[in-house]
C-alpha cells in the first residue's frame, strides 16, 4: 500500500483514498491500514482520506465471491462523495465495482491502483505480490532452520518481508501539475 501512495503521488495524484476490506487488513496484521497511514502522515492535511473499510469476512470464506453487496456499494458511493479521493487504492475487484459505484461513469481523471494477490490478470496499474520470491524465501528460511536443527518455534518472532513490485497501467495515467500545486509544501501542516 505504501509503494500504491508513493507511486500516485509520484504520478500527480494528492487525495489517495483506501479501500479496505476488515478481514483483509486482519490477515496482514494492519499492514494495509497502518501502511496508508505512514503515507499519509506525510501529506497536507486537507488531502488525507479516511479509510473506506468494509467487511470482507465472508469472501475470504469463500461463502461469497464476487461483487460488492447493496450496502456495501451504497457505503462506498457516500465514502466517494463525502471525500472525493482522485485516485482510489483496492483489491483489483473493486475496479469493476468502481463503474457500479459512480453510476457507471468513472470521473474523468479518477486513477486506480490494484494491490494484492490477484491483481495479475486485470490489465491496470498494480503492486503486484512478488509470490514466487515469498515461497522462495520462505524455503530459504526453513533449509537455514534444517541445517541449524533448530526444531522449536523461537522464543523471539520474526517478521520477513518481500517488498512489492510496481506495474504500471492505463488506470494511473500521469497528471500534469500546475506550478502552484508544485511549489506547495509536501509536507504539509501536521497536528
Amino acid at each position: 500500500v505504501r509503494l500504491a501512495v508513493r507511486q500516485a503521488l509520484a504520478a500527480g495524484y494528492e487525495r489517495p483514498g483506501l479501500v479496505l476490506g476488515t478481514c483483509s487488513d486482519a490477515v496482514a496484521e494492519g499492514g494495509w491500514s497502518d501502511g496508508f497511514a505512514r503515507e499519509q502522515f506525510k501529506m497536507r492535511d486537507a488531502n488525507r482520506i479516511p479509510i473506506a473499510l468494509y467487511d470482507d469476512s465472508d469472501r475470504r470464506r469463500g461463502d461469497r465471491v464476487g461483487l460488492l453487496d447493496v450496502a456495501e456499494r451504497a457505503m462506498l458511493a457516500a465514502w466517494y462523495q463525502e471525500y472525493r479521493p482522485d485516485v482510489l487504492i483496492g483489491a483489483p475487484l473493486l475496479y469493476e465495482v468502481a463503474f457500479a459505484l459512480l453510476d457507471g461513469a468513472i470521473p474523468s481523471g479518477l486513477g486506480f491502483i490494484g494491490c494484492g494477490a490477484d491483481c495479475v490478470d486485470f490489465p491496470i496499474a498494480k503492486v503486484r505480490f512478488n509470490t514466487d520470491q515469498i515461497g522462495a524465501v520462505a524455503v530459504d528460511i526453513l533449509v537455514r532452520k534444517l541445517r541449524t536443527e533448530m526444531r522449536d518455534i523461537p522464543a523471539c518472532r520474526t517478521v520477513t518481508r518481500v517488498a512489492g513490485a510496481w506495474c504500471d497501467g492505463p488506470s494511473l495515467p500521469r497528471r500534469r501539475r500546475t506550478l502552484l500545486a508544485g511549489a506547495a509544501s509536501p509536507q504539509g501542516s501536521r497536528v
